[in-house]
């Protein structure tokens, strides 16, 4: 299904509870973006660390097959660490009654090479701003 402006602010949102709640970041940054710069994290918008001191970067986006294909080659061109977790994460929503389900559907980047996971339910409370970390 097709996304909206408002989706698109969601998936950025929404990825700052992914990398607490899913992958256990302790500490977590979002990239900047004003009306005359944008800064990232390597490709990344979202920039976490866990308490053992590994890190995750996680890519958002509620775009369509070209939108990932260019993030993906945006992440590829960065050398990673062994221990880093990179993942691109797609924001879907599916009609579900008078509703809609969203849930991202997540890639990894390991070692080279691009792994799908399953996808991750996306609760309601995740489109509020996070307060945490």
């Amino acid at each position: 299904m097709l996304m909206s402006k408002q989706d698109r602010r969601f998936a950025e949102v929404a990825a700052q509870w992914l990398a607490v709640k899913v992958y256990g970041c302790t500490y977590i940054r979002k990239a900047i973006r004003s009306q005359f710069q944008s800064v990232d994290f390597f490709g990344s918008d979202i920039m976490g660390m866990r308490e053992d001191g590994t890190k995750v970067f996680i890519q958002a986006t509620a775009g369509q097959d070209s939108a990932i294909s260019t993030r993906r080659k945006k992440l590829e061109k960065y050398t990673w660490h062994d221990t880093d977790t990179i993942s691109l994460a797609a924001l879907r929503k599916e009609k579900e009654g008078r509703s809609y389900r969203y849930y991202y559907k997540i890639q990894f980047y390991v070692k080279g090479v691009w792994t799908v996971a399953e996808n991750i339910e996306v609760p309601r409370e995740w489109f509020k701003k996070y307060e945490g970390a």
